[in-house]
């Protein structure tokens, strides 16, 4: 977030994380990780986001602070507000059927502001023919809205 900020002043981050399952949801609000789960992430910001405790490392509470927590079942129920960004990773587009697919995909792109990214694991794909999102070709598994 501190290496954001100063490029984007004006803006402020606000994170909603939603899960049908409140077990996963109580464990997502721990923000604990092995290390083995960051092995990807930039020793700086493993240093200056979290703090290491017995093996594991949370992220820093500052962090934690901007997340909202919120049970839904995202075939069905879809949040109100509006998304610069959203991350839909390893479950609609892998574990749901085609027609399930394009109705959460049709639902997540009313949500999704114009020139925002929808973000999808690097071995999943849209639904063939969808329209009003197009590949970033800088980065696989980004989708901007038009």
């Amino acid at each position: 977030m501190h290496h954001v900020q100063p490029q984007f002043p004006e803006q402020t981050l606000h994170v909603l994380t939603s899960d049908a399952d409140e077990t996963m949801l109580q464990r997502a609000k721990r923000a604990r990780y092995p290390a083995s789960s960051l092995k990807d992430v930039p020793a700086n910001w493993k240093q200056s986001a979290f703090v290491c405790s017995n093996g594991e490392y949370q992220l820093a509470e500052q962090f934690r602070g901007l997340v909202r927590f919120r049970q839904a079942d995202i075939r069905v129920d879809t949040p109100a507000e509006s998304f610069a960004l959203i991350l839909c990773r390893n479950l609609v587009f892998t574990y749901f059927d085609e027609p399930l697919q394009r109705q959460v995909l049709a639902a997540l792109s009313e949500r999704l502001l114009p020139g925002g990214s929808l973000v999808i694991g690097k071995h999943e794909s849209l639904p063939a023919k969808t329209t009003g999102l197009g590949p970033d070709p800088a980065r696989l598994g980004f989708f901007l809205r038009a």
